[in-house]
């Protein structure tokens, strides 16, 4: 979700996006340290991006980034880092500091967006983890637990929906956290499943990942009446 968001910004400004593999002007790295693993693969793709075009800009964020921040030791192959509770600001972060080329992209004539082709899309409705798995470095990277607000929400799907979008599927860091004690202006987890699902337009809600107790007897209920596909990834 937030790397479509990020994509998105920069297509809305003009840049064409190419193949990783491609000669490319600016690289944008969207970066993961859950596991010990998925922070080398985000360090070897900031290094092969710099590799790809020397002359090229390279853009760092995410949750390895954050790594680095914390320490003391930002990414010094990057040429701008930007932190990852401001990763969906990162076109704006670039911008500011990359002016004309920005200037250049805004020039070239517009172009549909490539998310225009699917029929299916993501929609975020939580950040941050609390719980501290023993192999894990997010709470450390997204501390704050944090819920959109649900009519923000809402109108994010319906217009998803007009946009010719046929399922969405709910992501989070720890999703079904989702509430009100943290931002989501009066809705639960489930009501907002519910909600979606009723009044958004779309013909299909999916669950990412969900932890095992936040499956509740009512969202298997949602499963059971069609509001919500019947199936949960559930790590363990």
């Amino acid at each position: 979700y937030e790397t479509q968001r990020i994509l998105d910004s920069f297509e809305s400004a003009g840049f064409e996006v190419v193949p990783f593999d491609s000669s490319a002007d600016v690289y944008v790295v969207n970066t993961c340290s859950v596991t010990s693993q998925a922070e080398s693969k985000s360090h070897y793709t900031v290094r092969r991006a710099r590799r790809s075009n020397p002359k090229g800009l390279v853009v760092v964020t995410g949750c390895a980034a954050q790594m680095g921040l914390n320490s003391g030791n930002p990414d010094p192959l990057a040429d701008l880092v930007v932190p990852n509770p401001e990763k969906l600001e990162t076109f704006d972060r670039f911008s500011a500091q990359f002016a004309s080329l920005v200037e250049l992209a805004r020039a070239r004539p517009s172009r549909q967006s490539a998310a225009q082709s699917r029929t299916g899309a993501t929609l975020k409705l939580q950040d941050g983890c609390n719980v501290f798995c023993s192999y894990c470095s997010i709470p450390f990277t997204r501390p704050g637990m944090t819920s959109r607000p649900w009519p923000e929400v809402l109108t994010e799907a319906q217009k998803l929906a007009e946009a010719g979008y046929r399922e969405a599927v709910l992501t989070g860091v720890l999703i079904g956290a989702y509430g009100p004690e943290t931002g989501s202006g009066g809705l639960d987890f489930e009501t907002m499943v519910e909600t979606l699902s009723r009044e958004s337009g779309l013909a299909r809600i999916r669950i990412s990942s969900i932890e095992a107790h936040h499956v509740s007897p009512r969202l298997m209920d949602l499963a059971a009446q069609g509001l919500v596909a019947p199936h949960f990834h559930i790590p363990l």
